[in-house]
């Protein structure tokens, strides 16, 4: 069982003291009563069940309340952590008051010491490039990885939309993209920490349903958290650049150039509310300019998006 082994690794960190809180998102696990009684005299421990799969955002968003720290750790429950994980992830935030997220250095777990990630970029379209070389220091990075970073808890009021740190619209995928702009456009830093060491098991996801929350929540992440001259500039490049891949998929996979269309009829549903969660990112959240925001973003790459699609598509 993937949780149990993250929960006992959990349970060997040198950092105390510690909650752990679990919130299954409806996946019918009925191992619970016997996790719950290996680790509830040990550490404090929670179980919440949701009726539902209500998203890995909103899920994440639930948790959140629940818990009581001064910082919050996210794991996936597919990660082995090591000892020293959370005492390095505390010690980078604590070094620097103006660190409101940091993420720690993802290993793949069966891939004999290769580095997953040590943080991700954007490019000013919104496609991700995922770093995997680093030195042994702290650095700044654009957003982090949904597998394992921490969140200091202050940040959580002053950037969420209608009380959500995390926006349930966007369901899965991107939903760390999105809170992470937000916390640059407030002024917070977000950091790699490379002595923070965690494993993590790689999953091939290549069903139509990654295609469309992929596609669908990379052009809501740029409508509410963009000014609006680059809005101009840069929504309608991307959006001529899905067009072509929904083109191209037509002959490769219908079903994931289907998933495309759906992404983009769903953003013209939803632009309304979209545009209202975009007024307050950008009157009640934004203290720094784009500018400064794109200092940490990577240049666009044709080259890095083909070489990207012809490695999911194994072409």
């Amino acid at each position: 069982m993937n949780l149990k082994r993250c929960i006992e690794s959990i349970s060997n960190s040198s950092y105390h003291p510690f909650e752990i809180i679990v919130c299954d998102n409806n996946l019918k696990n009925e191992g619970y009563g016997s996790l719950y009684r290996s680790f509830e005299t040990r550490f404090q421990f929670k179980i919440i069940r949701n009726f539902s799969n209500v998203g890995h955002a909103k899920g994440i968003n639930i948790a959140l309340g629940e818990a009581n720290g001064k910082y919050v750790a996210k794991l996936d429950d597919d990660t082995v952590v090591d000892p020293m994980w959370l005492t390095e992830l505390v010690r980078i935030m604590e070094s620097d008051r103006d660190i409101g997220i940091a993420q720690s250095r993802i290993i793949q777990m069966e891939g004999h010491g290769r580095i997953q990630s040590v943080g991700s970029f954007l490019d000013p379209l919104g496609y991700d490039h995922v770093k995997q070389i680093t030195g042994g220091h702290p650095e700044m990075i654009f957003y982090a990885g949904g597998a394992a970073f921490i969140i200091k808890k202050d940040i959580i009021d002053k950037i969420s939309i209608n009380g959500e740190f995390f926006d349930s619209d966007y369901f899965v995928y991107y939903d760390e993209v999105d809170v992470c702009w937000r916390a640059l456009l407030a002024g917070w830093k977000i950091v790699s920490v490379p002595t923070s060491v965690v494993f993590h098991r790689t999953k091939r996801v290549l069903q139509p349903h990654f295609i469309y929350f992929q596609a669908r929540n990379r052009i809501m992440t740029l409508v509410k958290n963009y000014a609006l001259p680059n809005l101009f500039k840069y929504l309608p490049l991307l959006i001529l650049l899905e067009i072509l891949r929904m083109l191209v998929l037509l002959i490769v996979d219908s079903s994931h150039s289907l998933a495309i269309i759906r992404a983009f009829l769903w953003n013209v549903r939803n632009f309304r509310g979209n545009l209202v969660k975009r007024g307050f990112v950008q009157q009640m959240v934004r203290r720094m300019p784009d500018s400064y925001i794109m200092g940490f973003m990577t240049r666009p790459s044709v080259r890095h998006l083909y070489d990207a699609f012809k490695a999911l598509y194994q072409i």
